[in-house]
């Protein structure tokens, strides 16, 4: 998680990037949480220099480096949260057949499709 690079807004090519399964769910909320993370930690330093000097005026191009960085991860947030819409449906549409055929795991065609399917839909 060290190389992921937060102003890059698609989480699944900067996964793809570093090498790390883009359709798992964990490795999405690592990233958000990593970014997240760093977004607020912007704001809140210009907020406390801000209220340590009150002269400290934020500039506009300081807001808007950090308003940016809060841009990204809601980008992020969408494909995360098509990603896993995408997979909740999948989920769906196989619940009644591992009633009857507990083995659908093992067949990888419908998972490659899912799998093919949600990169067409969830990547800009």
């Amino acid at each position: 998680m060290n190389n992921i690079k937060c102003d890059n807004d698609s989480m699944a090519q900067e996964l793809e990037r570093n090498n790390l399964d883009k359709f798992s769910l964990t490795n999405h909320f690592a990233v958000i949480n990593k970014c997240f993370a760093s977004a607020t930690s912007d704001f809140a330093h210009l907020k406390d220099e801000a209220l340590a000097d009150k002269d400290r005026v934020i500039t506009k191009a300081e807001y808007d480096t950090a308003d940016d960085k809060l841009d990204n991860i809601r980008s992020m947030l969408n494909e995360f949260r098509c990603f896993a819409l995408m997979r909740i449906h999948f989920l769906n549409s196989k619940k009644e057949q591992t009633i009857v055929f507990a083995d659908w795991f093992l067949k990888e065609d419908g998972v490659d499709a899912h799998f093919a399917e949600s990169k067409k839909r969830c990547q800009s």
